[in-house]
């Protein structure tokens, strides 16, 4: 369906926003297209299992390291 596409290609982009920027989690919900912190919050989480915040937490916390 068209519109879970788009909502997970937006809720793709917040994690991305999440994992590479410290800008707010309302201000990532603006920036992704959501009308409103809410939504963005109710949608991200449906998505994903996490909120915002605990989603970043986890990333941040999780992220692999490579290297030699």
């Amino acid at each position: 369906n068209v519109k879970d596409y788009f909502s997970t290609r937006q809720i793709d982009g917040a994690k991305e926003l999440l994992r590479t920027t410290g800008r707010s989690t309302a201000q990532i919900a603006v920036d992704s297209g959501f009308g409103t912190a809410r939504t963005f919050y109710r949608a991200f989480k449906r998505s994903a299992g996490l909120s915002p915040t605990a989603s970043r937490k986890e990333m941040s916390l999780g992220e692999p390291e490579f290297g030699p």
